[in-house]
This record gives structure tokens, C-alpha cells and sequence, in this order.
């Protein structure tokens, strides 16, 4: 029944795979493949951590009679997970220490410690790009601290050969060297080399933004380009990059990519408002009126608030 389960999940059918898992765990409620696979589904949809201990791990202390030390560290590992989805670093980092001490060679878990360090250390500051500028001696320690372990995950992910794994690692490594503001080293490790559009496009962003940084206003628009699955921030930021390049006609250029964006479905009522502000300033500084008086019109009945 895990097994099927697991075939579901792959498959994108969460429906069935949990249904596969929890008939799984009526029959044998400490089978890990279970337990990791209806836990990482919760995770997915959005279940709190708690919730998912609570029901799942009661005895999260006291698991070792009923595993085996291999499955006991994937466990833990997800144990851990469930803490970090509710921010509680500091327990996060105790299971995710006890996997490792079971499977020190485990890439993922390498990562995650990587990933609770750095985000207990940005904390509720949500000004990334100028985090450094009001770095504490502790918090650089940890950002440090978070390098290392990915540093040491990628080297795993190396001979493992495990991509989506590298990709997220390289990604939060990124992230680090951008909150210390090392741009330099923020974009060189964002490798796209052998990208593949399902899983690099978060590091097509990462480059994007560290290659804006560093002034490489035309660099970043054009890899912001190159990503399909489009949020608003993201047209945002290329439209950014494009006005504060050189290129010729860039106030229309920016204005196209919004508007192409506001035409697509996927664009939510927030969406729209949070970016017409932006065609807005733009639409002020055109020269060409008729264009300006018909973008002034667009955002008229698009009820921007």
C-alpha cells in the first residue's frame, strides 16, 4: 500500500497517495515509508507542523524500539522537517542533528540544517538586499554556519548525482552570500549550465537577482526572461532590471512585459493592483501620450484601488 502510495505521489495524485499511506499505517502504524510519505504530503498542503506530530510522532523522543537505525534518521529527519514548517528552529536543528548522526553522509538533511541556520538567522526581516548593512556578529556566524553545511551538502549531491536537492541547496547558498553581500559569489554559484526549465528555474531567479546586484541590469532581464512559471514579483523585478538598464525604449519594453502578464488568467485581483502601481510610475515618466493616455486607461478598469 506504501509502495502504491509512493506511485501516486510521484504521479501528483495526493488524493490516492494518501489514502495509500493512512490504509497503510491502519495496518502497521510505525511503517516509515508511511509515515514519511502522509507527513510529506501534509507538509505540501499546507498542514501545520503541530498538527502533523501530534497525530503522527506522539513519541518523537522515544522512536528507537521501533525502527531501524536507517529508517529511524529518515524519521528524524522528518521529524525535524515538521519543526522547521512551524519556525521552531532550534528543535528543527536537534532531529535534524540526530538523523545526521545516523547517516552523516545524508545530502538532504546536510541541507536542511543549512536551511533552519539561515532562516533563524533572517528571522522577520524581510529586507534581504540590504540585510547586510545591519549584520550582528551573531547573525553572520550563522549565515557562515548555513554555508558550510551546504557547502558540504553539494558535495554529497555531487557523487549522488541528486539534482533536485543540488538545485535547492544552490539556491539557499545563493540566498547566504546575498545576505552577506557578497554578490560576486551569490551569482557564481548559481550554475545553470545543465538547467532543466521544471527544476532550475528557482536558481534562473537566484542568478537574476545576484546578477542585479551587481549592476548587470540586462543580464538580470534577460534570465527573468527565460523563467515560465511567472509570479508577479518576478515580472516586477524584470521590468525593474529593464528600466534601470540602457537598452533603447525600455519604459515600453517594461510596460509590454506587465501588460502581458495582467492578460494571463493566472493573475489574481492582488496581483494586478500590486503591479499596476508599478505601470503606473512608468506610464507618468512616457514620453509617447497616446501610449501613456492608453496604459492610464488600462488601469482604470482593472479597479486598481
Amino acid at each position: 500500500l506504501a509502495i502504491r502510495g509512493l506511485y501516486f505521489y510521484e504521479v501528483g495524485d495526493m488524493v490516492k497517495s494518501r489514502e495509500c499511506a493512512e490504509k497503510s499505517l491502519a495496518l502497521d502504524p510505525r511503517y516509515h515509508l508511511a509515515l514519511i510519505l502522509v507527513t510529506g504530503i501534509g507538509l505540501e498542503s499546507g498542514s501545520d507542523g503541530k498538527s502533523l506530530l501530534n497525530v503522527y510522532f506522539l513519541d518523537g523522543d522515544n522512536l528507537k524500539d521501533g525502527f531501524k537505525e536507517n529508517h529511524l534518521a529518515v524519521i528524524y529527519r522528518t521529524i525535524g522537517q515538521c519543526y522547521l514548517k512551524d519556525n521552531a528552529y532550534d528543535e528543527a536543528i536537534d532531529y535534524f542533528e540526530k538523523s545526521l548522526a545516523l547517516d552523516p553522509l545524508d545530502d538532504a538533511t546536510l541541507s536542511l540544517i543549512g536551511s533552519s541556520v539561515m532562516t533563524k538567522a533572517i528571522g522577520a526581516n524581510k529586507q534581504i538586499i540590504h540585510f547586510h548593512e545591519n549584520l550582528t556578529p551573531e547573525k553572520e556566524t550563522m549565515i557562515k554556519t548555513a554555508i558550510d553545511y551546504f557547502n558540504k551538502s553539494l558535495e554529497l549531491t555531487a557523487r549522488n548525482r541528486n539534482i533536485k536537492s543540488r538545485v535547492t541547496t544552490r539556491a539557499n547558498l545563493s540566498l547566504c552570500h546575498m545576505l552577506l553581500g557578497e554578490y560576486d559569489n551569490a551569482y557564481n554559484v548559481t550554475d545553470i549550465s545543465d538547467a532543466s526549465l521544471t527544476e532550475y528555474e528557482v536558481l534562473l531567479k537566484s542568478k537574476a537577482s545576484a546578477a542585479y546586484q551587481k549592476g548587470s541590469f540586462a543580464e538580470a532581464a534577460d534570465l527573468l526572461s527565460k523563467v515560465h512559471d511567472v509570479t508577479c514579483q518576478d515580472v516586477i523585478n524584470e521590468a525593474l532590471a529593464i528600466l534601470h538598464g540602457s537598452r533603447e525604449n525600455k519604459e515600453n519594453e517594461a510596460v509590454d512585459i506587465i501588460d502581458n502578464f495582467l492578460q494571463k488568467e493566472t493573475s489574481n485581483h492582488d496581483d494586478r493592483a500590486h503591479i499596476n502601481y508599478l505601470k503606473l510610475d512608468i506610464l507618468l515618466a512616457l514620453k509617447d501620450k497616446d501610449r501613456r493616455l492608453r496604459g492610464l486607461q488600462d488601469i482604470e478598469t482593472s479597479s486598481l484601488p
